[in-house]
């Protein structure tokens, strides 16, 4: 034969790298080392702790209470009483011609007043004045001069006149309480009172500037 013919050696080779081929790509890989395990994730992140609820504030010092204002003094004013010089005087008792208690006749003003030494006064119908001393409570009253008029209203107005002056001439001490004036004789009885005057807005014979008008005369005539 023309062709040679082809020796099994030669149909070996290649099957034997074929083989060898897929020996080597059959063969197990080496193992891949495995992977370190991440450590687990923690579970939910630790809850942070709850803020601790502020303490409420402390309340506000409390204002100091505003000083209460300081009552003011209660002042009693007692009125002083009236002194015996300076002081208008009105008649509110005398003896009367008989010895008794009596008031004055309605309709008549007698009054009294006493300064520097001097005692000067309506007697109800005529104008008096006269002296007096004085020594603590001691009192003592002078004769009285007075005008010599004579006034028939109100009836018995004269007797009365004469029987305070006499009493005035009588006092040896006097008393003050209130707005009262007690002149007292020598024995403790009780020679005349007054009371304190009130202002009438007329004024006193003493310190004004007179101006004669007119002149009533006994008959009654008038002189101007």
């Amino acid at each position: 034969m023309n062709g040679a013919v082809r020796s099994p050696g030669w149909v070996l080779i290649p099957l034997l790298v074929f083989g060898m081929v897929l020996a080597a790509c059959g063969a197990p890989q080496s193992a891949a080392p495995a992977a370190t395990n991440a450590p687990a994730p923690t579970d939910a992140p630790t809850t942070a702790p709850a803020p601790t609820a502020a303490s409420e504030p402390t309340a506000a010092p409390t204002a100091a209470p505003e000083p209460t204002a300081a009552a003011a003094p209660t002042t009693t004013i007692s009125q002083a009483a009236p002194a015996l010089e300076g002081t208008p005087w009105q008649l509110t008792g005398y003896p009367n011609s008989a010895g008794q208690a009596s008031k004055p006749i309605e309709g008549s003003r007698v009054t009294a007043e006493f300064r520097d030494g001097k005692l000067a006064g309506s007697a109800g119908c005529n104008r008096y004045s006269g002296s007096y001393k004085l020594d603590g409570d001691k009192l003592t009253i002078g004769q009285a001069a007075s005008t010599m008029m004579a006034c028939a209203d109100p009836a018995g107005v004269m007797e009365q006149e004469s029987a305070y002056l006499a009493a005035l001439e009588s006092a040896t001490t006097y008393t003050i309480d209130g707005d009262t004036l007690v002149l007292t004789r020598a024995d403790g009885a009780q020679a005349v009172s007054f009371v304190a005057a009130k202002d009438t807005g007329q004024p006193q014979l003493t310190g004004v500037t007179w101006q004669w008008q007119d002149f009533k005369g006994g008959d009654d005539s008038r002189l101007i």
